[in-house]
């Protein structure tokens, strides 16, 4: 099911739909020129801020506390910290060392709520997740003993599973750990780092495959709402590379989302 989802996303891609519809328009020529204007006017549209602001915040704003981003210590204390994968890769200069991504803004929050006491442990998922993440963390303050890397799940829905059998087996209220006070439910308690572009779909797939822990979003790495914080400018109607990576990226975590909740 994992290559069947990547394949989907891909070929579903409005980047990849528009190169098709471009090709169709070569060769249907002048007989069709109204559908040329059409793909002009999606391709440019596409590439814009402005469907960032159409697609990416609504996917980010539900996650604002305030109407701002959520502080590490805002948050309350829980069984364990887990830091899904997506925001680091291992450098490819050498050496076995981060190289950072923009949502390597997970692997920050993770440090920042592990040194505010919220949670013994800290999970990091995602291939390579060790090698990439694992002296970062230490640098920011995170000892060896509170880190357990899972490097074998490959998306959102195998991380959730891979947590779920993980914590089912770990021994909350040992002396390793430190159970949170005013405890109201038998369920471990996460505190669930993703970005907050991610996190409707990462929420869905820990209630989904997870059901018998309890998960609290910790989203960081807003990306639409910091971008249009200065409110709208003509800017936003100028086509970019990194306007439609991000596009992608939201119309991704859209496709997702939707297709787990109607298909599966």
């Amino acid at each position: 099911m994992y290559y069947v989802n990547k394949i989907i996303g891909a070929l579903a891609n409005p980047t990849t739909v528009s190169f098709v519809f471009c090709a169709l328009c070569f060769v249907l020529r002048a007989k069709r020129r109204w559908l040329g204007l059409v793909v002009l006017a999606f391709f440019w549209f596409w590439g814009t801020p402005l469907a960032s602001r159409v697609i990416g915040l609504p996917l980010e704003r539900p996650w604002l506390v305030d109407g701002e981003p959520p502080h590490a210590e805002s948050f309350p204390t829980a069984d364990a910290i887990v830091c899904l994968g997506g925001g680091m890769d291992v450098a490819t200069n050498g050496f076995l060392s981060a190289d950072i991504k923009p949502g390597a803004d997970r692997v920050w929050m993770a440090a920042r709520l592990y040194k505010a006491g919220k949670a013994p442990k800290v999970f990091c998922t995602g291939p390579g997740c060790r090698a990439s993440t694992e002296k970062l963390l230490l640098d920011f303050g995170v000892p060896t003993n509170a880190l357990v890397f899972l490097e074998k799940p490959r998306n959102t829905e195998e991380e959730s599973k891979a947590i779920s059998g993980c914590l089912d087996v770990w021994k909350f209220g040992s002396s390793e750990t430190t159970r949170r006070p005013n405890l109201q439910t038998s369920k471990p308690l996460l505190l669930l780092v993703t970005s907050a572009w991610h996190m409707r779909r990462a929420k869905y797939m820990f209630e989904k495959y997870a059901s018998g822990l309890e998960v609290i979003p910790a989203p960081t790495d807003f990306e639409s709402v910091i971008g249009f914080s200065d409110g709208f400018g003509f800017t936003e109607f100028l086509p970019s590379g990194r306007a439609m990576g991000q596009n992608e990226m939201y119309f991704r975590e859209w496709l997702g989302y939707l297709g787990y909740r109607l298909l599966r």
